[in-house]
């Protein structure tokens, strides 16, 4: 803060240039601008923080993230992380691993077939294996009460209803059932990118966009400027920087006369 000096310049001609000297001199003014790409939570410094490529709706602009559903996350009223992918997906994201390119999620009613119901798996990011790999089944709503018949498929339980059984045959030994399946009716395919019986907390892994090289060097990653191809890049984090925001220095003049006046 400045304030007023008691300052004067002798008099008399030889003295003049005293003024000249002190006319003008150089300031600089710190302002801190705030970075809307910058880490975010759902819960203030809870995990998981959410960076690129995953981008928190509302919260960050869409271009801080990649652009595909997958990777466009959101907060519930309580303040759980969401992993959301139509038609109906939505998981709670608990950790995000950004150098082994992994998401820790969990479903809280324990339903993965549910979950992954009419999902589109080829657009789906996401895979629990090394490589991409589809599970895929037929579902069947049986009548029958033919035990064996469900000692030999998987008996959906969370879908189950009294009346109402559905069982799970995979599309390999789909022609090994057809006599066990007189009494149902196919009900569907299923495809999922993950084995559908887990329960409980799981991970799934992401290919692209591949940020791990940028992560195990230290730099962020980001979406190449100007590019049309969704390629992405690394880029420099300076080590002083604090994660709120960029600070940006003006220089100027100011009348330092004017200081003492």
């Amino acid at each position: 803060m400045l304030g007023k000096l008691s300052f004067q310049c002798p008099t008399g001609p030889q003295h003049n240039c005293c003024k000249e000297k002190f006319q003008w001199f150089a300031f600089v003014i710190v302002v801190s601008i705030p970075d809307e790409c910058e880490v975010s939570w759902c819960q203030k410094h809870h995990k998981p923080s959410v960076r690129f490529p995953f981008r928190l709706q509302h919260r960050q602009p869409s271009h801080c993230g990649y652009p595909h559903p997958g990777f466009q996350l959101s907060c519930s009223e309580n303040g759980q992380t969401l992993l959301n992918f139509p038609p109906a997906l939505k998981l709670v994201v608990t950790h995000i691993d950004y150098k082994a390119q992994r998401i820790h999620l969990y479903d809280p009613a324990n339903c993965l077939w549910r979950q992954f119901s009419g999902l589109n798996s080829s657009a789906f990011p996401f895979y629990s294996w090394d490589e991409p790999e589809v599970d895929a089944y037929t579902l069947f709503n049986c009548s029958s009460d033919d035990e064996s018949l469900y000692r030999t498929s998987t008996r959906i339980t969370c879908l189950t209803i009294p009346g109402y059984q559905i069982i799970a045959i995979e599309f390999d030994g789909y022609p090994y059932y057809a006599q066990n399946l007189l009494n149902c009716s196919n009900v569907g395919n299923f495809s999922a990118p993950i084995y559908p019986r887990l329960t409980g907390r799981f991970q799934l892994r992401w290919k692209e966009p591949n940020c791990s090289e940028c992560e195990m060097e230290g730099k962020g990653c980001r979406l190449k400027i100007n590019s049309t191809q969704d390629q992405t890049e690394c880029f420099y984090i300076p080590s002083h920087h604090m994660g709120v925001g960029k600070k940006l220095m003006i220089a100027g003049k100011w009348d330092f006369l004017s200081l003492f006046n």
